[in-house]
Protein backbone atom coordinates (compact mmCIF):
# COMPACT_ATOMS: atom_id res chain seq x y z
CA UNK A 1 0.00 0.00 0.00
CA UNK A 2 1.57 3.33 -1.11
CA UNK A 3 0.49 6.52 -0.65
CA UNK A 4 0.77 10.15 -2.31
CA UNK A 5 3.92 12.63 -3.08
CA UNK A 6 5.24 16.19 -2.15
CA UNK A 7 5.59 18.31 -5.40
CA UNK A 8 8.62 19.89 -3.78
CA UNK A 9 11.64 18.55 -2.43
CA UNK A 10 11.53 18.57 1.08
CA UNK A 11 14.52 19.37 3.43
CA UNK A 12 14.53 16.58 5.77
CA UNK A 13 12.88 13.11 5.71
CA UNK A 14 11.28 11.51 8.69
CA UNK A 15 11.44 7.32 8.54
CA UNK A 16 9.52 5.95 11.11
CA UNK A 17 9.47 2.17 10.82
CA UNK A 18 6.59 0.30 12.78
CA UNK A 19 4.53 -3.57 13.26
CA UNK A 20 1.71 -3.83 15.48
CA UNK A 21 2.31 -0.30 17.10
CA UNK A 22 -1.59 1.08 17.10
CA UNK A 23 -0.17 1.51 21.33
CA UNK A 24 2.38 3.96 20.48
CA UNK A 25 2.41 5.25 16.60
CA UNK A 26 -0.40 7.92 17.25
CA UNK A 27 2.48 9.93 19.42
CA UNK A 28 5.14 9.94 17.28
CA UNK A 29 2.69 11.14 14.23
CA UNK A 30 1.26 13.56 16.13
CA UNK A 31 4.78 15.09 17.29
CA UNK A 32 5.85 15.54 13.20
CA UNK A 33 2.19 16.87 12.50
CA UNK A 34 2.69 19.59 15.19
CA UNK A 35 5.86 21.13 13.80
CA UNK A 36 5.59 24.65 13.63
CA UNK A 37 6.93 26.71 9.99
CA UNK A 38 8.51 23.67 8.47
CA UNK A 39 5.68 23.51 6.16
CA UNK A 40 7.12 21.94 2.59
CA UNK A 41 10.66 21.68 4.24
CA UNK A 42 9.89 18.25 5.87
CA UNK A 43 7.91 14.81 4.61
CA UNK A 44 7.24 11.89 6.94
CA UNK A 45 7.62 8.09 5.42
CA UNK A 46 6.01 5.27 7.37
CA UNK A 47 7.78 1.99 6.75
CA UNK A 48 5.31 -1.08 8.40
CA UNK A 49 6.05 -4.28 8.36
CA UNK A 50 2.85 -5.75 7.63
CA UNK A 51 0.97 -5.23 10.69
CA UNK A 52 -1.90 -7.19 11.82
CA UNK A 53 -3.92 -4.51 14.64
CA UNK A 54 -4.71 -1.39 13.70
CA UNK A 55 -1.55 0.39 12.93
CA UNK A 56 -2.11 1.85 9.34
CA UNK A 57 -5.61 2.81 9.91
CA UNK A 58 -3.82 5.22 12.24
CA UNK A 59 -1.70 6.21 9.83
CA UNK A 60 -4.28 6.81 7.74
CA UNK A 61 -5.59 9.50 9.66
CA UNK A 62 -2.54 11.71 9.92
CA UNK A 63 -2.64 13.70 6.12
CA UNK A 64 1.13 14.60 6.91
CA UNK A 65 2.18 11.13 6.06
CA UNK A 66 3.75 12.02 2.60
CA UNK A 67 4.70 8.27 2.06
CA UNK A 68 3.69 5.07 3.42
CA UNK A 69 3.97 0.92 2.89
CA UNK A 70 3.37 -2.19 4.33
CA UNK A 71 4.44 -5.42 3.71
CA UNK A 72 7.00 -8.26 5.38
CA UNK A 73 10.34 -7.01 5.70
CA UNK A 74 13.66 -8.78 6.99
CA UNK A 75 13.71 -6.57 10.16
CA UNK A 76 15.00 -3.18 11.26
CA UNK A 77 17.85 -2.31 9.27
CA UNK A 78 15.80 -3.80 6.14
CA UNK A 79 13.01 -1.62 6.99
CA UNK A 80 15.01 1.64 8.11
CA UNK A 81 16.76 0.68 4.37
CA UNK A 82 13.51 0.56 2.45
CA UNK A 83 12.50 4.65 3.98
CA UNK A 84 15.80 5.55 2.97
CA UNK A 85 15.24 4.69 -0.55
CA UNK A 86 11.77 6.06 0.02
CA UNK A 87 13.03 9.64 1.25
CA UNK A 88 13.16 12.67 -0.87
CA UNK A 89 14.89 15.14 1.72
CA UNK A 90 18.58 15.72 1.49
CA UNK A 91 18.33 14.75 5.64
CA UNK A 92 17.64 11.94 7.02
CA UNK A 93 15.78 11.19 11.03
CA UNK A 94 14.96 8.12 11.90
CA UNK A 95 12.05 8.08 14.51
CA UNK A 96 10.57 4.85 15.62
CA UNK A 97 6.75 4.40 15.96
CA UNK A 98 7.79 4.65 19.94
CA UNK A 99 9.20 7.98 19.94
CA UNK A 100 8.54 10.84 19.45
CA UNK A 101 9.80 14.96 18.50
CA UNK A 102 10.84 16.64 21.68
CA UNK A 103 8.71 19.57 21.14
CA UNK A 104 7.09 21.36 18.18
CA UNK A 105 9.99 23.57 16.85
CA UNK A 106 12.47 20.71 16.72
CA UNK A 107 12.40 20.88 12.96
CA UNK A 108 11.96 24.43 12.50
CA UNK A 109 15.35 24.81 14.70
CA UNK A 110 16.97 22.00 12.36
CA UNK A 111 16.62 23.92 9.77
CA UNK A 112 18.49 26.63 11.27
CA UNK A 113 21.29 25.14 12.29
CA UNK A 114 21.97 23.07 9.37
CA UNK A 115 21.96 26.36 7.52
CA UNK A 116 23.57 27.70 10.11
CA UNK A 117 26.74 25.65 9.52
CA UNK A 118 26.39 25.35 5.49
CA UNK A 119 24.79 21.70 5.72
CA UNK A 120 26.82 19.17 7.69
CA UNK A 121 27.24 15.56 7.21
CA UNK A 122 26.11 14.37 10.02
CA UNK A 123 24.19 15.96 13.09
CA UNK A 124 23.92 14.25 16.40
CA UNK A 125 21.65 16.42 18.97
CA UNK A 126 20.19 14.90 22.29
CA UNK A 127 17.72 13.08 23.93
CA UNK A 128 15.30 12.41 26.65
CA UNK A 129 14.55 9.26 27.85
CA UNK A 130 11.56 7.97 28.69
CA UNK A 131 11.32 5.17 31.36
CA UNK A 132 8.05 4.22 31.96
CA UNK A 133 6.67 7.28 31.59
CA UNK A 134 9.11 9.32 33.97
CA UNK A 135 11.54 11.74 31.43
CA UNK A 136 15.03 12.11 31.91
CA UNK A 137 17.91 13.94 29.95
CA UNK A 138 20.17 11.49 28.81
CA UNK A 139 23.32 13.51 29.73
CA UNK A 140 26.74 13.43 27.73
CA UNK A 141 29.54 15.25 29.44
CA UNK A 142 30.80 16.06 26.30
CA UNK A 143 29.91 16.12 22.30
CA UNK A 144 30.22 12.72 20.88
CA UNK A 145 33.02 11.94 19.04
CA UNK A 146 33.94 9.10 16.52
CA UNK A 147 36.91 8.35 19.23
CA UNK A 148 33.99 7.79 22.23
CA UNK A 149 32.43 5.45 19.34
CA UNK A 150 35.11 3.09 20.06
CA UNK A 151 34.31 2.77 23.42
CA UNK A 152 30.98 2.56 23.69
CA UNK A 153 27.79 3.60 21.44
CA UNK A 154 26.86 7.68 22.55
CA UNK A 155 24.86 8.24 19.62
CA UNK A 156 21.01 7.58 19.42
CA UNK A 157 19.31 7.85 15.82
CA UNK A 158 16.47 9.53 16.77
CA UNK A 159 18.17 12.41 17.62
CA UNK A 160 20.59 12.33 14.11
CA UNK A 161 20.46 14.05 11.00
CA UNK A 162 22.10 12.38 7.81
CA UNK A 163 22.32 12.93 4.38
CA UNK A 164 20.77 10.73 2.05
CA UNK A 165 23.91 10.32 0.03
CA UNK A 166 26.85 9.90 2.68
CA UNK A 167 24.18 6.86 4.33
CA UNK A 168 23.66 5.63 0.53
CA UNK A 169 27.71 6.35 0.31
CA UNK A 170 27.78 4.37 3.17
CA UNK A 171 26.18 1.24 2.28
CA UNK A 172 23.12 2.06 4.14
CA UNK A 173 22.38 -0.20 7.27
CA UNK A 174 23.84 -3.40 7.45
CA UNK A 175 20.91 -5.99 7.87
CA UNK A 176 22.97 -8.57 9.48
CA UNK A 177 22.89 -6.74 12.38
CA UNK A 178 19.53 -7.59 14.24
CA UNK A 179 19.64 -4.31 16.66
CA UNK A 180 22.69 -2.59 16.39
CA UNK A 181 22.57 -1.57 13.22
CA UNK A 182 22.88 2.28 13.99
CA UNK A 183 26.02 1.71 15.70
CA UNK A 184 27.37 -0.38 12.83
CA UNK A 185 26.63 2.80 10.48
CA UNK A 186 28.17 5.19 12.71
CA UNK A 187 31.90 2.98 12.81
CA UNK A 188 31.33 2.96 9.52
CA UNK A 189 31.13 6.69 8.99
CA UNK A 190 34.38 7.40 11.04
CA UNK A 191 36.09 4.67 9.41
CA UNK A 192 34.94 7.00 5.71
CA UNK A 193 36.12 10.62 8.09
CA UNK A 194 32.74 11.94 8.13
CA UNK A 195 33.15 13.31 11.83
CA UNK A 196 29.61 14.53 13.75
CA UNK A 197 28.23 17.83 14.38
CA UNK A 198 26.79 18.24 17.52
CA UNK A 199 24.13 20.20 18.51
CA UNK A 200 23.58 20.74 22.05
CA UNK A 201 19.82 20.61 21.59
CA UNK A 202 16.86 17.87 22.57
CA UNK A 203 15.27 16.38 19.40
CA UNK A 204 14.10 13.66 20.45
CA UNK A 205 12.16 11.53 23.23
CA UNK A 206 13.38 7.96 23.40
CA UNK A 207 11.70 4.85 24.54
CA UNK A 208 13.31 2.53 26.89
CA UNK A 209 11.16 -0.08 25.90
CA UNK A 210 12.02 -0.43 22.44
CA UNK A 211 13.85 -3.45 20.81
CA UNK A 212 17.29 -1.64 20.71
CA UNK A 213 17.19 -0.92 24.95
CA UNK A 214 15.66 -4.75 25.70
CA UNK A 215 17.81 -6.81 23.13
CA UNK A 216 19.93 -7.79 26.01
CA UNK A 217 22.80 -10.48 25.24
CA UNK A 218 22.03 -10.05 21.12
CA UNK A 219 22.24 -6.13 21.49
CA UNK A 220 25.80 -6.83 24.25
CA UNK A 221 27.12 -9.39 21.35
CA UNK A 222 26.56 -7.44 18.31
CA UNK A 223 27.93 -4.44 19.76
CA UNK A 224 31.38 -6.09 20.50
CA UNK A 225 31.74 -7.38 16.91
CA UNK A 226 31.18 -3.87 16.08
CA UNK A 227 33.77 -2.58 18.28
CA UNK A 228 36.34 -4.92 17.94
CA UNK A 229 35.64 -4.20 13.87
CA UNK A 230 36.44 -0.51 14.73
CA UNK A 231 39.73 -0.87 16.24
CA UNK A 232 42.16 -0.99 13.22
CA UNK A 233 44.96 0.85 14.61
CA UNK A 234 47.44 0.08 17.11
CA UNK A 235 46.17 3.04 18.92
CA UNK A 236 42.67 2.32 19.06
CA UNK A 237 43.31 -1.31 19.94
CA UNK A 238 45.03 -0.15 22.87
CA UNK A 239 42.49 2.11 24.23
CA UNK A 240 40.15 -0.53 23.32
CA UNK A 241 41.96 -3.00 25.78
CA UNK A 242 42.45 -0.75 28.88
CA UNK A 243 38.83 -0.28 28.31
CA UNK A 244 37.62 -3.65 27.86
CA UNK A 245 39.66 -4.46 31.24
CA UNK A 246 38.24 -1.61 33.22
CA UNK A 247 35.14 -3.14 32.49
CA UNK A 248 36.77 -6.55 33.77
CA UNK A 249 37.70 -5.14 36.78
CA UNK A 250 35.38 -2.45 37.82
Amino acid sequence: MTKGKHDALPVISLITICRNAEKTIERTLQSVADQKEVAGLVEHIVVDGASTDGTMGIVGRFSHVARSISEPDQGIADAFNKGMQMASGEYLLYLNADDWLYDDRVLRDALMFIRSLGSPDWIVGDVMVDRNGRLERAVKSHPPSCWSLILRNRICHPAVLIKKIVQLDAGGFDTSFKIAMDFDLWQRLCARHIRPTYWPRVVSVFAMEGVSSMGGARRDEEHQAIMKRARNTAIKRLVGAVYDLYQRVR
